[in-house]
């Protein structure tokens, strides 16, 4: 376990991961003081296996979505009295093995949040729509919020706790993730970007061109009425 670990706990938002999620955790107990699993509304074992692999488990008994997950997560990372806290995916997209890297630049006082910018560089390459994707909100986010974050849609991130006061988002989908760029930028936060491997799954996973089109509007409706997102 690092220095900085034992001021960290890492989220893991997960529905219906059983098959995967116990690796993630042993991996991460190795760089963290705790892990907190977001069961959302799982129909398989994902929450039993979780906490048998050693992550404090909350469950949803409904499915909110990745932004409520998340929020239940932060929310009660926060109340743990973490310094640093660090969300990742479930099913291994993410490498365990990474979180030093992530929360470094929080430790070393750089960094109020950090980014990360998925790499080509294990598996499969991103697909291209999904590489589209990122690259266009990314774009928007700088055109819109003033802010360049090459990857604004990776689920890999760390922040400060007092960063987690100023961008705790309301949304409960796939938005969270414009909607935490959108806040940093408002709220003048350092941020740093870290580039990681990422794992590429033969299954489907992540947003939708519905899903990207509800962040499309969400985007538009920060920038226009931003005074109506103030930090809880």
């Amino acid at each position: 376990m690092d220095d900085a670990a034992a001021k960290t706990i890492v989220i893991i938002p997960a529905r219906n991961e059983a098959s995967r999620i116990a690796p993630v955790i042993s991996g991460a107990l190795e760089h963290a003081d705790r892990i907190v699993v977001v069961d959302d509304g799982s129909s398989d074992d994902t929450g039993e296996i979780a906490r048998g692999a050693g992550a404090v488990v909350l469950r949803h008994r409904i499915n909110l979505g990745m932004g409520g997950a998340v929020r239940t997560g932060c929310i009660a990372a926060h109340r743990l009295g973490a310094r640093y806290i660090v969300t990742m995916d479930a099913d291994g997209q993410h490498r365990p093995e990474d979180i030093p890297s992530v929360v470094t630049p929080l430790a070393a006082g750089e960094a109020d949040i950090v980014f990360t910018t998925r790499s080509m560089a294990m598996g499969k390459s991103m697909p291209i729509v999904l590489n589209f994707g990122n690259r266009f909100f990314s774009w928007l986010s700088r055109a819109l919020f003033g802010i360049h974050v090459r990857d604004t849609q990776s689920g890999f991130r760390a922040m400060t706790r007092e960063a987690f006061e100023k961008v705790c988002w309301s949304a409960n989908d796939y938005a969270l993730a414009s909607e935490i760029v959108f806040r940093t930028a408002r709220a003048k936060l350092r941020y740093r970007e870290v580039e990681i491997p990422t794992i590429y799954l033969d299954r489907h996973k992540g947003t939708s061109a519905l899903d990207g089109l509800g962040i499309l509007i969400q985007m538009f409706l920060w920038r226009i009425f931003p005074w109506a997102y103030t930090p809880r």
